[in-house]
């Protein structure tokens, strides 16, 4: 089934705001860093994926 621009970044949208809360989750988790390797790597991987989620919301923002 073919889909029209609108509802394909529509779908988008809701995809990145299951995403937000994602995120969310796992910056609760990013305080128990000794859980992981005791390092800052799981932190900093976070705070790039962040920054990409941020980033992909900008650009759909104003296509919806």
């Amino acid at each position: 089934m073919k889909k029209t621009r609108r509802e394909f970044i529509r779908e988008k949208r809701r995809s990145l705001k299951k995403l937000k809360k994602t995120l969310y989750d796992v910056r609760m988790g990013c305080a128990l860093h000794e859980m992981f390797d005791g390092t800052q790597d799981f932190y900093y991987a976070f705070l790039q994926a962040e920054k990409a989620y941020k980033e992909m919301d900008r650009i759909t923002k104003p296509l919806a």
